[in-house]
């Protein structure tokens, strides 16, 4: 009887809505792609110098170039999605900033296949940006094209996405029936 009364009582199971991580809201999404933007034309910046000098300093046509280079560069852009999306990050230098995380709709990491075919279609849905857009704000999980063709979904998970402004709070002074309000003054 004496082990009944000193068991602590359990505490009830976090409901699955509420372990669910939120979907990332749009705003944060396309402010995350910005400041992705910075790391890239870091990428992009030397192997485009470097056209511009083999342009001067060789007889060879740009074109010629630009057929090497700029593929080369769409590589470099399409690792920095691929292996930071796939790390233990789960998430570009933009989306941790933002405390966004990538993840597949299971919430597992998301593999190399998985990856690559999400940049994929997120190029192919540059060509119909609006409909993404539309589709980010219809979904429930608020998955973009890209993001439902890949089986992906975008959440808010890190440190920044506590980020958030404080509720509006009534602030009024409560009166009480002695005279002393809520918030520690003397009423008049």
């Amino acid at each position: 009887m004496s082990d009944i009364q000193n068991e602590a009582p359990r505490p009830a199971p976090i409901p699955e809505v509420l372990r669910r991580p939120r979907p990332a809201a749009l705003w944060r999404r396309l402010l995350a792609v910005l400041i992705d933007l910075g790391p890239l034309a870091i990428l992009c910046t030397p192997s485009m110098a470097l056209i511009f000098w083999l342009e001067m300093a060789l007889p060879v046509p740009s074109s010629v170039l630009a057929v090497i280079f700029v593929p080369l560069m769409w590589l470099a852009c399409g690792l920095y999605f691929v292996l930071l999306e796939t790390s233990t990050f789960r998430a570009t230098l933009g989306k941790m900033a933002l405390g966004l995380r990538l993840s597949t709709a299971d919430g597992e990491r998301v593999s190399y296949a998985r990856a690559w075919w999400r940049l994929f279609l997120m190029l192919a849905c540059l060509c119909v940006f609006p409909i993404s857009l539309v589709a980010a704000l219809i979904d429930t999980r608020r998955r973009a094209l890209h993001d439902m063709g890949s089986g992906c979904v975008v959440t808010e998970e890190g440190p920044a996405a506590r980020w958030r402004l404080p509720e509006k709070k009534d602030v009024r002074p409560v009166p009480s029936p002695d005279g002393i309000t809520a918030r520690g003054g003397v009423r008049e």
